[in-house]
């Protein structure tokens, strides 16, 4: 599957929270995503450049609280998402407060799938924009 190529703002300060559900290729079908590991890194300058966030599904949530999670069909519709699995990102206020970027400043970011053979598989890329925080 190649990767969606998505736009994202990030604003300093504020909590950012999104979810995918991921269908198979060219049907209405939801991807089970069953014993999956989800991870993303948002990096400055592109995919060499330093890495400002790095999340995964089999990791604790990061020091100030942000987390990449899978949740289960069951969840997610309780949630009000379709009745199927959903991966869930939350970077926390705190986190993108403590991002020391200027204004307007452009972050690469790639979701990576890792099913249980280990194929890892990059389920979106794309640009996050960065925009900082005024009042502190």
């Amino acid at each position: 599957m190649a990767a969606a190529e998505k736009s994202y703002a990030l604003e300093q300060g504020s909590t950012f929270a999104k979810a995918w559900q991921f269908r198979l290729k060219g049907t209405a079908t939801f991807r089970d995503l069953t014993d999956y590991v989800a991870r993303l890194q948002l990096r400055r300058g592109g995919p060499t450049g330093d890495a400002l966030l790095t999340v995964a599904s089999d990791l604790s949530a990061t020091a100030l609280g942000s987390s990449l999670v899978i949740l289960d069909p069951a969840a997610a519709t309780a949630l009000g998402y379709q009745a199927a699995h959903a991966v869930v990102l939350t970077i926390t206020d705190e986190e993108s407060a403590a991002m020391s970027l200027p204004d307007e400043a452009e972050l690469r970011g790639d979701l990576e799938l890792v099913p249980p053979s280990g194929q890892v598989e990059r389920a979106l890329k794309g640009t996050w924009t960065f925009d900082a925080e005024a009042t502190k």
